[in-house]
């Protein structure tokens, strides 16, 4: 059936949570089971990090994100597909 013109799913979306607003570099979000959501992502603190990049160190923006993920309807290969997208967005995004 439907609910509120929707069709009913088994599944809630994706809980995505800003860790970053604690001051926190990252941090991992649970599942709620009563919500049954399959994936939760926690998005951690921008801060810079010193990285190798073309072969020189260098200070880096950082975007810490974490994923808890429900391995009996899916992998990591999911996971991959969003990082991908939101990589697309703020690439898309950023100033040249």
């Amino acid at each position: 059936g439907k609910i509120l013109g929707l069709d009913r799913t088994p599944f809630s979306p994706v809980i995505i949570s800003n860790i970053g607003s604690l001051n926190l570099d990252q941090g991992h979000v649970p599942l709620v089971p009563f919500m049954r959501n399959m994936m939760s992502i926690g998005i951690g603190r921008i801060h810079k990090k010193a990285v190798v990049h073309k072969n020189e160190i260098t200070a880096r923006w950082m975007l810490p994100i974490s994923f808890t993920i429900d391995h009996r309807y899916m992998d990591g290969v999911h996971c991959n597909h969003v990082l991908k997208k939101m990589r697309q967005n703020v690439a898309s995004e950023s100033p040249q």
